[in-house]
Order: structure tokens, then C-alpha cells, then sequence
């Protein structure tokens, strides 16, 4: 039976680091630079041995992100343990330094998006649903193509937000159905980012193909984008 410990918590004036030291499977050196990417698991026999999807680091990373943190990992080597530090600022001057609200509408700024989020996968979908009200946006979520085309034909949205391997259909399939109850715009989110897959997203009729986990910084300026008040006559 491994170990899993919060060893620390160091604080000062400005930063909380909390460090997570376990003794199980580690990693070599050549795998720092993929660690935190989606999919990327070091070792294949480590995929093999253990599963998973291989996007658990790379959520932690764009959750400590999203919180203006930092998350960094070291091992000595395989089968020889890991030790991750994460460090965010103290919660009093993240408030300050760190606003996901939009401007107010009365600014003549970004409005409030009505956001239909398409994710199957439910962790990643609360995650993601967080983040956009968070950035000021009233948000739906389904889990399958056809709870979201159900929703398209209730109400109208300004926004979809879908997964591409979705269980019942993908993503492209789903999207081509809801332009033909009510036009939708749409940002395809999807693990595989090759020119093939961005080229169906574009087909389909999505306005933008973003990698998994999507990074909160782009995400962010993509509905800025969306939200922007149309220009003056």
C-alpha cells in the first residue's frame, strides 16, 4: 500500500505553498517537460500498468492556473516517488490582484454570455461550468449530444461549448443538428488539436478549436471575443 502526504504548508506575506510528497511510480528527468500537458502519462508501461486518460496533471495545472499559482513536480527517478509544491498567493491579495468578473454592461463593456456547455465527462464539466460563471456567464450543462440538442430546441443560447467525443455522437455531428433547429455559434473543445480535427470543427460549423484541458487564459479571451458589444452604427 503507497503513501500519499501533504507534508507542508509554509506560508508568508505573500504565497501559500503546499507540498504533496508520495512514494509511488515517480518519473524520470526526459518526462518534466510533458508532465502537465494532456495525455501524456511519462513511461507508456506506466499507461499500461496503471490507466487513466493521462489529463489529471494537466486539470491540476489549469486549476492552479486559474487561481494565479504555480504547481511544479520533481522525482528521482521511477518507482522512487514524486513530490509536487503548488504556491498561490494569499486569498486576500488574489481578490485583489486577480478578477475573473467581467466589467459591468453599463460600461459599455463585455456582457454575460448564456453558455451551453456539451461534456461528458462530469468532473471536467462542474470544472468548467466553475470557471465560466466565475468569468461572469450564465451556463447550462448536458452530458450527451442528445440532452444538448434537447436544450437547443427549449431555449436559445449565445454560446455552445462542446466536447468532440461525446458518448451518443460527436461533437461535429451534434453541432451540424443544432444549426438546423436555431443558429448557434460554437467553440469545439477536444484533446486532439491536429489540423484534420480543427478543419471538421470549422466544417461543423464551430468558430474555433480548443485543446483539452483548455487553457483559462485563451478561454477567456475567446469569450471576451464573443461577448464584446457589437460595434456602433
Amino acid at each position: 500500500m503507497g503513501s500519499i502526504v501533504v507534508r507542508s504548508l509554509i506560508t508568508n506575506d505573500d504565497h501559500l505553498r503546499v507540498q504533496i510528497v508520495d512514494d509511488g511510480v515517480g518519473f524520470e528527468h526526459d518526462a518534466m517537460p510533458r508532465l502537465f500537458q494532456p495525455f501524456e502519462q511519462g513511461e507508456q508501461k506506466l499507461t499500461r500498468r496503471f490507466g487513466g486518460l493521462g489529463i489529471g496533471l494537466a486539470i491540476s495545472k489549469t486549476i492552479v492556473d486559474l487561481h494565479n499559482g504555480r504547481i511544479a513536480a520533481s522525482s528521482r527517478g521511477g518507482d522512487r516517488g514524486a513530490t509536487f509544491s503548488i504556491d498561490l498567493p494569499r486569498t486576500s491579495r488574489l481578490a485583489t490582484v486577480q478578477s475573473c468578473q467581467p466589467p459591468a454592461e453599463s460600461e459599455g463593456n463585455a456582457r454575460s454570455l448564456h453558455i451551453l456547455v456539451v461534456e461528458d465527462d462530469h468532473s471536467t464539466a462542474d470544472v468548467l461550468a466553475r470557471i465560466l460563471q466565475s468569468l461572469g456567464h450564465n451556463v447550462s450543462v448536458e452530458h450527451s449530444a442528445t440532452a444538448g440538442l434537447r436544450a437547443v430546441e427549449k431555449d436559445s443560447y449565445d454560446l455552445l461549448l462542446a466536447d468532440i467525443g461525446l458518448p451518443d455522437a460527436t461533437g461535429w455531428d451534434m453541432m451540424r443538428q443544432m444549426q438546423v433547429i436555431r443558429p448557434i455559434r460554437g467553440i469545439a473543445l477536444s484533446g486532439f488539436v491536429t489540423e484534420e480535427d480543427s478543419r471538421k470543427s470549422f466544417n461543423a460549423g464551430f468558430l474555433c478549436h480548443l485543446p483539452k484541458p483548455v487553457s483559462i487564459q485563451q478561454l477567456a479571451a475567446k469569450l471576451a471575443q464573443f461577448s464584446a458589444p457589437p460595434a456602433a452604427a
